[in-house]
């Protein structure tokens, strides 16, 4: 045996040289339906943790990007939040996020947490790199020309509404008759089951009316 080899596992066997422990890393991966199959996006994200001496754990999930709730996600960005990965890892970024502003939101808690993010079809995105970190900046500005977009097409939504003469916010509840002149005569729970209507919304009435002397 090479005389540096013994001397090197010489070393270990004595505590003077631990070997070191490999990073802890998550491997988030996503397909939408049943009938796709998730096993490439393991495969190419096993190997790269097998290069790179990664302790990796799989994160699957079935569902699609645009819900809001991912309960594997969730799990997962718990997990993030406890410290109990150094780095999250994707297949591609769209597995991760919905939208532009979803990722740059993901990306700047795992950046406060100290946690990096990679992906492995989109090396470009290093956070440890300028160009990396360019990248993320172009990111974060089409996140807020995306949420700019949405605020004016709500705003000039409303607008062409409003010229239309339609009326915005929530209708009105129509008031069976007779229920304000009876409004401080008789119990709440009396008018509430008289008048067909919820006891709140009798609540809701007297607070807005003053009682008679």
């Amino acid at each position: 045996m090479n005389p540096d080899k013994v001397a090197a596992y010489t070393r270990i066997a004595c505590g003077e040289n631990p070997v070191p422990t490999p990073p802890r890393i998550a491997a988030y991966t996503r397909v939408s339906t049943t009938d796709q199959d998730m096993l490439m996006q393991q495969f190419d994200l096993t190997e790269w943790g097998g290069r790179m001496d990664w302790d990796l754990t799989l994160f699957p999930e079935t569902g699609s990007g645009m819900k809001k709730t991912r309960p594997v996600l969730e799990d997962l960005m718990n997990a993030l939040r406890r410290k109990e990965f150094e780095a999250l890892v994707v297949w591609k970024l769209d597995r991760l996020a919905r939208s532009v502003s979803h990722l740059v939101s993901i990306y700047e808690e795992l950046n406060e947490l100290g946690i990096k993010l990679y992906s492995f079809k989109e090396p470009e995105i290093n956070p440890e790199t300028a160009m990396g970190k360019a990248m993320i900046g172009v990111m974060a500005v089409m996140a807020q020309l995306e949420r700019d977009f949405i605020s004016e097409r709500t705003k000039a939504g409303l607008h062409a509404k409003k010229m239309m003469g339609k009326v915005l916010g929530r209708p009105k509840t129509k008031l069976p008759p007779g229920l304000v002149e009876h409004l401080w005569s008789r119990s709440i729970r009396t008018l509430a089951s008289q008048y067909g209507v919820s006891r709140s919304a009798v609540q809701r009435l007297r607070a807005n009316h003053t009682p008679p002397p």
